[in-house]
Formats: C-alpha cells, structure tokens, sequence
C-alpha cells in the first residue's frame, strides 16, 4: 500500500492506494496517526485509490473517528465495491461520503 498525504490550513487529506486489508491496516492506522499531531479540523480519506476494504480496514476507519475529539471526517472516492462494504457494516449513516 501507498500512502499519500496532503495538508492545508485546516484539512489533512490522507489518499492510501491499494489494498486495506489485515496486511496494510496496521501500517494505514500508523500513518494517519502520525498525522493527529498536527493541527486540523478536517480529516479526509481519499479512497480513490482503494480497490478493496475488508473487516480490518472498516476497523481502522472506526478507530481514527474515535480518535477525532470533534473533529470531521470525509470519506470520498470510494469505488462501488468499497462502498458497499460501508453499507453493509451499517457504517454509511456514521460517516460523511462525498
């Protein structure tokens, strides 16, 4: 997996780019959590790039809202396959989808 990172004023845009899945979850969370020292108000997910979500990936998203204090979350780009796998967690209706 690769991960791209972009940040402005008072947005961090996270982009990973394969598979989030139990090989790369760990090393995704890592990432994003290194990014919780700077100051922001928007944390986007870009999941343009992914192509596949499984039970450990969902985990990961789950764990950086909690860790958010407040702050927004964006998912966009996801494709119809990861999307579906949102809907079917129930986790649509927690998270905002652009």
């Amino acid at each position: 997996m690769t991960i791209n990172c972009e940040k402005n004023e008072n947005t961090i845009i996270i982009s990973p780019v394969g598979r989030l899945d139990s090989a790369s979850g760990d090393e995704f969370e890592n990432f994003i959590s290194t990014n919780f020292t700077e100051k922001f108000e928007t944390l986007v997910l870009d999941f343009s790039g992914v192509d596949f979500i499984s039970s450990k990936g969902l985990r990961v998203v789950v764990s950086v809202y909690k860790k958010l204090d407040g702050r927004k979350l964006k998912i966009t780009g996801t494709n119809t396959s990861v999307k579906e796998v949102f809907r079917i967690s129930g986790l649509l209706k927690i998270f905002e989808f652009d």
